[in-house]
């Protein structure tokens, strides 16, 4: 699936959102299931380290252009992040990683840098230099996103 097929699938699910948040207030992003947001989340998370610089701009644009589906993309995150600390597994570090790119700190960095710094601790307790995983994200980041991750890592 390219990212502009994947774009399309989530701006589908975020306009019916929209329409569900008029008819049910502030209540409707949890009507949003994870379970139908994800695949494309993954998507585009597999799919984010191999675009161009400008498409990564493209695709930081639309999630900050989103409500329930960037809240998605942070769970996403959180999700695999949980992943990465009860298996090891090296591929979830990175796509909780990437989904931070992604998501370029909109929603509330608070919550992002306590999940960075947990990930670089994890990673130093199962003996995973963070260094070279974090720099790699970081330099698919924004600058203000890679400042974090440069200070999540730094302080391990």
């Amino acid at each position: 699936m390219t990212w502009p097929e994947t774009a399309a699938a989530l701006r589908a699910i975020e306009d019916r959102y929209r329409k569900e948040r008029l008819r049910y207030g502030p209540g409707a992003a949890e009507r949003t299931p994870y379970e139908e947001v994800e695949p494309f989340l993954r998507q585009a998370c597999l799919r984010y380290p191999g675009a161009t610089e400008r498409e990564r701009e493209e695709i930081r644009r639309f999630f900050a252009s989103t409500d329930a589906v960037r809240q998605r993309l942070v769970r996403f995150a959180g999700s695999c992040a949980s992943r990465f600390h009860a298996t090891g597994e090296a591929a979830a570090l990175d796509l909780a990683l990437v989904a931070i790119a992604m998501e370029d700190l909109v929603t509330d960095f608070r919550d992002i840098t306590l999940m960075l710094e947990a990930l670089a601790r994890e990673a130093m307790n199962r003996h995973v230099d963070p260094r070279p995983i974090f720099e790699r994200a970081a330099a698919m980041s924004s600058a203000r996103t890679a400042a974090l991750i440069a200070r999540a890592v730094s302080r391990q």
